[in-house]
């Protein structure tokens, strides 16, 4: 049988799941809390369709308790449970409107650089471990500073206008489900990745 060697794809700019994806996350998050632990700010805005993977909400959670300021903004199904102590400055809000969400921007501080993102991978095991799925910086400065008007209208729209957001709370996610059913809806969920 004939065999070719692989080499491992060097990405300049993407971010690409199962290569380089999961350690920049890991670092742009760590980036965030070691500034925060340096008296400095640390803000991290993800805006994606579902929020499940473990790994990742742990890190979120650990960002969290260092004092990095989180905002959600997820459509569907959201694993993290806000308003605890460990995630007390995680806010999560889902947008209800007319129209589906389906865009995924991630944004991260960063020092005052502001790195922003988009993307078609969600944070689920399936997008995360077992797809290639892509995320692009938005380099231009024009569309990134649209991009974060997007988000922060979207951020504000809980406060400004009620009828088309929901803030989640620990005791009633998503419309009353309590945490340990979101537990049992995840594993579910995971278990039916894994056929």
């Amino acid at each position: 049988m004939l065999r070719k060697e692989v080499t491992e794809p060097v990405f300049r700019h993407l971010m690409v799941a199962r290569f380089n994806l999961l350690p920049l996350l890991h670092e742009y998050l760590e980036f965030e809390k070691r500034e925060v632990m340096a008296g400095r700010k640390g803000r991290v805005v993800l805006k994606m369709n579902a929020l499940q993977d473990l790994a990742m909400i742990d890190e979120l959670y650990r960002a969290s308790e260092a004092g990095v300021e989180i905002d959600l903004i997820v459509r569907g199904i959201c694993c993290l449970i806000p308003n605890q102590p460990y995630s007390r400055n995680i806010r999560v809000t889902r947008i209800v409107d007319s129209f589906l969400e389906h865009s995924r921007v991630w944004y991260f501080y960063h020092g005052g650089k502001e790195l922003v993102y988009i993307g078609s991978p969600d944070w689920m095991r399936r997008n995360l471990y077992r797809r290639i799925e892509a995320v692009t910086p938005i380099l231009d400065k024009e569309l990134k500073n649209e991009m974060l008007e997007m988000l922060n209208m979207e951020r504000s729209t809980y406060y400004d206008r009620k009828k088309e957001a929901i803030l989640v709370f620990a005791w009633a996610m998503w419309g009353g489900v309590l945490p340990k059913t979101i537990l049992m809806i995840q594993e579910a969920s995971e278990d039916a990745d894994d056929l």
